[in-house]
C-alpha cells in the first residue's frame, strides 16, 4: 500500500517546486489558437498555471491512449483537451450568466480553474494506465474518504483513480502555498479570496461548493451529464480521428437553463436542446464502436497489460513522475519493460484469433445462451459478478494453454468495458413549459443504446501472436466448447482466418452460423 500523501508530495516537489514558478513582471492574458474551438482566452492566473511543469507534463500524455495506431492523426494530448475544457466551461458559464441566472465572479473563476486542472493527474496513455495504478490501496483509501463528503441525496458514481489523485494534489499544502503566491502575484481583483483550491477539487470529483451546496449546476458544468469534459473530448476525438460527426454546441448553449429540484439548482436544457443531447449519446456510441473498441486499439491495450500490471515493477510514484516521452525514451524504465516500449513503438501488436459476438455463438434450440450468461455477469455493476468473470477468463486461458501444451504462446482475452449512458439519462433535466422532466421520461434512448451496444456492436476478442493465431483459435474453440459455448465459423472469419485451417488444427468440424430460434 502506498502512502498517497507522500507520493503526492514527491510528485509536486518535481512538478510544482516551491520557487521559480511565478514569472517576473506583470501577468497578462493570453490567447491560444485551438484546432477545434478557435481562439481560447486565458486569464493571467490561468496562463501562469498553464506554464507550470504540473500542467506542461500533459503534453506527454495522450488523450486517447493507443488509438493513434488506428487513426494516425489522433495524437492529441491531455494538454489541449484541458484548454478546450476551459473554453467550453467558460461558454457554458457565459450562456447561463447572460440568459438564465446571474453567477458570482468567484464561482465563475472557480469553475474555470476546475475545468482547466481536472486532468493534471493523468498518467501515461491516460485511462490505459489508470486501470493499473487505480488498484493502489492508497487510492482506495483516499476514494473512501472523498465519498464520505458527498451529500446523502447524491447518487455517487465511482470516482476514477485520476480524480482521486487530482483531489489530493489540489488539497495539498504545497499546492495551497503555490496558490497563495499566485494570488499575491496577480492580485485579489484577478484571483479573489473566494476562489479556493478545495472548491476547485470538489467540483472535479463531482461535489458541490463547500459553502453553496445547493448550486449543483456549477459542479455539473465540469462533472455532469453533459459537461465541458464530454463536450470537448467528443468534438476533439471526432476531429482528430477524422470521424464525421458534429457536437452541436451552439444549439446546446442556446437551450441552457437552470432547473430547481427539491431546493437544488441543476444544470438543464429546455425542450429545444433535446436533439443536441441525443447527438451526444449517438456520438459516444460511435466513438466506442469505431475508435475505443477498434481491435488494434484493444490489442495494444492487452499488450500493455501483459507487461504492466498491478504486480509489475512500476509503482504509483513511477506512473506519476513519467510521461510517454520518458516511456518511449526508456527513462528509468525497468529492463523487463524495454521490450514493451519497442513493440509499441514499432506497432508490433497481437492479432485477432477469435471474435466472440452474438452472431458467432450458436445456441441450441430451447436453451439459454451460456455465453449470454457470462456477458450478463460482465455487464453487471455488481463487483461479485465482475470477479466471477475475471476468474472465468483466467480458467479459460489456463484451459487453452493445456490444449496448446505450449506455455510460450501469448494468449490475450479482451473484455472491453461498455459505454455508460445511465448518468446522462437519469440526470439530464429538461424544461417543458414550466415543468421539469428527465431525459429518460422524454426519450428512453439509453436503454435502446445499451442493448444495442451489448448485443450487436460489442465484441470480445481473443488475440495471439501473428504466427500463432490458428493454433490459439483452435484451442479457444475447444476450451469454450468444454464450457458449453459453441462458436461457429463466423468467429474466425471476422478474425480474418480461414475456418478450414482452424478445423484442421482443432481436429473437429466447426458448424456454420446457426440463427437462434
Amino acid at each position: 500500500m502506498s502512502d498517497l500523501p507522500e507520493v503526492i508530495d514527491r510528485f509536486l516537489e518535481e512538478f510544482l517546486p516551491k520557487s521559480g514558478l511565478i514569472p517576473v513582471g506583470t501577468p497578462k492574458k493570453r490567447i491560444v489558437r485551438d484546432a477545434v474551438w478557435g481562439m481560447i482566452e486565458l486569464e493571467p492566473h490561468e496562463s501562469i498555471l498553464v506554464d507550470t511543469p504540473l500542467f506542461q507534463r500533459l503534453r506527454g500524455i495522450s488523450q486517447t491512449g493507443f488509438t493513434y495506431f488506428v487513426y494516425p492523426c489522433a495524437i492529441h494530448t491531455r494538454f489541449e483537451h484541458s484548454l478546450g475544457c476551459l473554453h467550453i466551461a467558460a461558454r457554458l458559464l457565459d450562456a447561463l450568466h447572460s440568459r438564465s441566472r446571474e453567477i458570482e465572479p468567484d464561482h465563475m473563476l472557480t469553475v474555470r480553474l476546475a475545468a482547466l486542472l481536472h486532468d493534471v493527474s493523468h498518467c501515461i496513455f491516460s485511462h490505459v494506465s489508470e486501470e493499473i495504478y487505480g488498484g493502489d490501496d492508497g487510492i482506495h483509501k483516499a476514494r473512501e474518504e472523498i465519498c464520505e463528503l458527498f451529500p446523502e441525496d447524491r447518487n455517487i458514481a465511482k470516482i476514477g483513480a485520476a480524480e482521486v489523485i487530482v483531489f489530493e494534489i489540489l488539497t495539498s499544502k504545497r499546492f495551497a502555498a503555490f496558490f497563495d503566491e499566485l494570488r499575491d502575484k496577480v492580485g485579489k481583483d484577478c484571483l479573489p479570496d473566494g476562489v479556493r483550491p478545495i472548491n476547485i477539487a470538489r467540483i472535479i470529483v463531482g461535489l458541490p461548493l463547500e459553502e453553496h451546496q445547493s448550486l449543483r449546476f456549477l459542479t455539473q458544468i465540469v462533472n455532469g451529464p453533459f459537461d465541458a469534459d464530454k463536450l470537448d473530448y467528443q468534438a476533439r476525438d471526432g476531429y482528430f480521428t477524422g470521424i464525421g460527426f458534429r457536437v452541436d454546441i451552439d444549439r446546446l448553449l442556446a437551450s441552457l437553463c437552470i432547473a430547481e429540484q427539491d431546493g437544488i439548482a441543476h444544470l438543464a436544457i429546455d425542450y429545444r436542446g433535446v436533439a443536441a443531447i441525443e447527438q451526444l449519446l449517438f456520438n459516444r456510441m460511435l466513438l466506442y464502436d469505431s475508435v475505443y473498441h477498434h481491435h488494434k486499439n484493444r490489442a495494444a491495450v492487452q499488450l500493455f497489460r501483459k507487461y504492466v500490471s498491478s504486480e509489475s515493477s512500476l509503482s504509483l510514484d513511477w506512473f506519476m513522475n513519467h510521461d510517454e516521452h520518458d516511456f518511449f525514451g526508456h527513462r528509468d524504465l525497468p529492463d523487463d519493460l524495454h521490450e514493451l516500449a519497442v513493440k509499441l513503438r514499432r506497432r508490433e501488436l497481437p492479432h485477432r484469433a477469435v471474435v466472440i459476438h452474438p452472431t458467432t455463438v450458436n445456441v441450441p434450440e430451447h436453451e439459454e445462451s451460456k455465453w449470454g450468461y457470462v456477458a450478463a455477469k460482465h455487464f453487471s455493476k455488481d463487483g461479485v459478478d465482475r470477479d466471477w468473470v475475471d476468474k472465468w477468463i483466467t480458467k479459460l486461458k489456463a484451459n487453452m494453454r493445456e490444449i496448446l501444451d505450449d506455455s510460450s504462446v501469448d494468449i490475450f482475452i479482451d473484455f472491453p468495458s461498455t459505454p455508460q449512458f445511465h448518468e446522462i439519462q437519469r440526470f439530464t433535466y429538461i424544461q417543458y413549459a414550466g415543468h421539469t422532466v428527465k431525459l429518460e421520461d422524454v426519450f428512453p434512448i439509453t436503454s435502446t443504446l445499451g442493448t444495442y451496444s451489448q448485443q450487436y456492436k460489442y465484441r470480445v476478442y481473443i488475440f495471439a501472436g501473428k504466427d500463432d493465431r490458428v493454433q490459439v483459435a483452435a484451442a479457444a474453440y475447444k476450451a469454450l466448447l468444454n464450457r458449453g459455448i459453441q462458436l461457429n465459423k463466423e468467429a474466425f472469419r471476422l478474425a480474418k482466418l480461414d475456418p478450414r485451417d482452424v478445423e484442421e488444427a482443432a481436429g473437429v468440424a466447426i458448424p456454420d452460423k446457426a440463427p437462434r430460434r
